[in-house]
């Protein structure tokens, strides 16, 4: 399983250098790093051990989840972006992760400068609020491939 999750960065490592290559404006396609959820009352909780989100150049993106095993693809599916908003449709799920939300309305998202952190902002209903819909924020932190 280690030497699968090993290839499979360092394939999509290749895809995301030749597009890098061949787009001089910076976008979300890459492998990502969870490190930070932000509530919308601006509560920030750090992710000690990290989800990982790959947006190929496809436009096929896929969440790698850690459990007490190791590492799980959780789910998968097809994007799309424009320059304010990402639009996720999960396909495939694993059977502990399933996500049923597709967004359709987009996700704001916002790169830093350097492109090396995505902010990704997108409503949930908040359990311990009456499943009142509240707006999170998630931090994501670009993961370097060397090549």
């Amino acid at each position: 399983m280690k030497y699968f999750i090993l290839v499979l960065l360092w394939s999509i490592g290749i895809q995301y250098n030749a597009l890098a290559q061949k787009k001089g404006k910076p976008n979300p396609i890459g492998i990502w790093q969870l490190t930070q959820l932000i509530s919308e009352n601006g509560a920030t909780e750090n992710v000690p051990i990290s989800h990982i989100k790959i947006y190929n150049s496809d436009q096929n993106y896929t969440i790698i989840t850690p459990t007490n095993n190791g590492y799980i693809i959780a789910h998968s599916g097809m994007f799309k972006f424009t320059d304010k908003e990402i639009f996720e449709k999960a396909i495939h799920n694993s059977k502990n992760f399933t996500v049923d939300k597709e967004f359709k309305k987009g996700m704001p998202y916002s790169l830093s400068f350097d492109a090396k952190e995505l902010k990704l902002t997108y409503p949930i209903n908040n359990p311990y609020d009456n499943n009142k819909e509240t707006l999170v924020t998630e931090v994501w932190k670009r993961i370097d491939v060397i090549l």
